[in-house]
């Protein structure tokens, strides 16, 4: 097992640990990570109780059609943009209830998307009844896939983080 891959299994388990806990539920919707954040956390045992569902909304046509995304947002700010990632996770929470929404774009490359945002950008917003929160990031360029693992592990920090701070606020 890579360091990476064991990077993203240690800190799934951490989410999915958090949510049980908690008795929080979680749901995805992925462009950038084709849906590796939903399959990392579905690889732990118990994630049944805490995984509502994840969409993978890839292509525009899914992010207008399925997220319900206006057309004139994506073309003016972009599909890898913090305007649309928000839009997502506050759609997601109309098509899959749950106590912990999150969003996902980026540009994995090898080349800049269609709104020159270059290669390793990435936006995560994450949305519970506390508030939505988004965040702009940019990783250090590199191979493909290497990327969407790094964008992968990022957005579960962000939600181990998220899921950490609701504890808090729940005590």
């Amino acid at each position: 097992m890579s360091n990476e891959h064991s990077k993203i299994e240690n800190l799934a388990k951490d989410v999915v640990g958090q949510a049980i806990k908690q008795r929080l539920t979680i749901a995805t919707t992925e462009s950038a990570t084709g849906g590796a954040i939903s399959n990392a956390l579905t690889n732990i045992p118990g994630s049944s109780k805490i995984f509502a569902g994840g969409i993978i909304c890839y292509r525009q046509e899914v992010k207008e059609g399925v997220m319900q995304i206006p057309s004139t947002l994506l073309e003016e700010q972009g599909a890898v943009s913090l305007e649309v990632t928000t839009s997502l996770v506050n759609n997601l929470a109309n098509l899959i209830p749950s106590d912990l929404g999150v969003a996902i774009t980026g540009v994995a490359g090898p080349d800049l998307d269609d709104h020159n945002n270059p290669v390793g950008t990435l936006f995560i917003a994450i949305r519970s009844h506390l508030a939505v929160k988004s965040y702009p990031l940019l990783l250090p360029s590199q191979e493909r896939t290497q990327l969407k693992s790094g964008f992968t592990q990022k957005a579960l920090e962000i939600m181990l983080a998220h899921l950490e701070e609701l504890g808090r606020c729940n005590a």
